[in-house]
């Protein structure tokens, strides 16, 4: 009885650790001490196409290659919005930028929603002003993009 017991146990345990890895995983990798880093500063303006009016209260969501949501803000009362985050340095990173209308009328109308994609490449990556050729510490990367919305 005791030897059946531990067999099945041990099958069990065995069909637990197997499938363990597949419960672990992560969509997007997080940046951990000790591993490598970029610090991404993304910015820009968001006005509207007709008047060039700074459109307050617009929703900006920065998503990564894969899709998933990273930051969402709303811009200010100027128009601006900004990002400082931290992530893996690629060779090549492309980050998605989409900007909505979410208040309707508040701020002067209905506008389209816009979207637009920031590449950033290796040689981007700056550590004191300058351009960095090693790829462990990255450095911080500055990317501005502006949207000129149009009303729907």
């Amino acid at each position: 009885m005791k030897k059946l017991f531990l067999k099945t146990y041990d099958k069990l345990l065995l069909v637990l650790m197997g499938a363990f890895p597949f419960f672990t995983g992560c969509d997007e990798p997080n940046v951990e001490y000790g591993s490598p880093y970029a610090d991404f500063n993304l910015s820009g303006l968001v006005i509207d196409s007709i008047s060039s009016s700074p459109l307050p209260g617009i929703q900006v969501t920065v998503k990564s290659w894969k899709g998933t949501t990273l930051l969402v803000t709303e811009t200010k009362t100027n128009g601006y919005y900004s990002f400082v985050f931290q992530d893996f340095p690629d060779y090549e990173k492309v980050f998605s930028i989409n900007v909505e209308d979410l208040d309707g009328i508040l701020n002067g109308g209905e506008f389209a929603s816009e979207k637009a994609d920031i590449k950033v490449i290796q040689s981007e990556y700056e550590i004191d002003g300058e351009n960095n050729t090693n790829f462990w510490y990255s450095g911080v990367v500055y990317k501005r993009k502006d949207f000129r919305m149009n009303l729907k």
